[in-house]
C-alpha cells in the first residue's frame, strides 16, 4: 500500500487539513457527497502545537520499538517525501553527477532516530557485485534519510520519492553524488533502481 502525502505525519497535516475544512465542506454541500471531518476538527491552535511538538519523540519512540521488536519495514504502508532537491534531469546528467554507480546487495540496514524532527537515518551495508563508474571497496557504507516513523495509529515507512529504501538481500543500483563532506568510507545515494 502506497500513500503520497506531501508533508509527513498527522501534526502537520491537521493544520493543512483544518485551514481547507471550510473548502471542503463548501464543495461537499454542493455534491452527493457526506462531508468527511477534519481529523483537527475541534482542537485549538494550542492543541494542535501540542502534537507538533510531540511528534519527533514520538517518531523516535516508534522507531526504537520497531527496532527492538525486530519488524520488517516491508509491512509498513510507504509514505513517499517530496525531496528537497529535483533529481538530475537525465540518466546522462546524474551519471555525470555521481562520483560511483555500483550494483549491490544489501547486506545489513540500520535505522537511528532523528530527535530534530527530520526523517531517521537509514545507515546501510552494501556488497559490491558490479561497477559501473569509480573505484569502490568491496563493501560500502550509504546514507539515506527515512525510515519507520509514528503514523496515526501505527506507523509507515517513510522514503523520499527519489531514495527508496532497499532492505537486507535485495540487490539495488546505487549512485552516489557527494552534497557535503562525510566520513572516509561513506555517501548519500541517490534513487536505488
Amino acid at each position: 500500500m502506497r500513500r503520497r502525502i506531501a508533508r509527513i505525519g498527522l501534526p502537520i497535516l491537521i493544520g493543512c487539513l483544518t485551514a481547507g475544512a471550510g473548502a471542503t465542506a463548501a464543495i461537499s454541500a454542493a455534491g452527493s457527497h457526506k462531508p468527511q471531518p477534519s481529523p483537527g476538527a475541534g482542537l485549538t491552535s494550542q492543541q494542535r502545537a501540542a502534537i507538533v511538538a510531540q511528534a519527533p519523540a514520538r517518531n523516535v519512540r516508534y522507531l526504537h520499538d520497531f527496532a527492538v521488536q525486530h519488524r520488517d519495514p516491508h509491512t509498513l504502508p510507504v509514505i513517499e517525501i517530496p525531496s528537497f532537491a529535483p533529481p538530475p534531469l537525465t540518466l546522462t546528467q546524474a551519471l555525470s553527477q555521481a562520483t560511483l554507480v555500483v550494483h549491490a546487495k544489501v547486506r545489513t540496514v540500520i535505522f537511528q532516530g532523528n530527535p530534530g524532527g527530520g526523517l531517521p537515518l537509514a545507515t546501510a551495508t552494501v556488497d559490491v557485485l558490479q561497477t559501473a563508474k569509480g573505484r569502490p571497496a568491496r563493501t560500502v557504507t550509504v546514507l539515506q534519510l527515512g525510515g519507520p516513523v509514528a503514523e496515526g495509529s501505527g506507523g509507515a515507512l517513510a522514503q523520499l520519492d527519489t531514495d527508496r529504501y532497499c532492505s537486507p538481500a535485495t540487490t539495488c543500483s546505487f549512485s552516489f553524488i557527494p552534497h557535503q563532506p562525510r566520513p572516509a568510507g561513506t555517501a548519500r545515494s541517490s534513487a536505488p533502481e
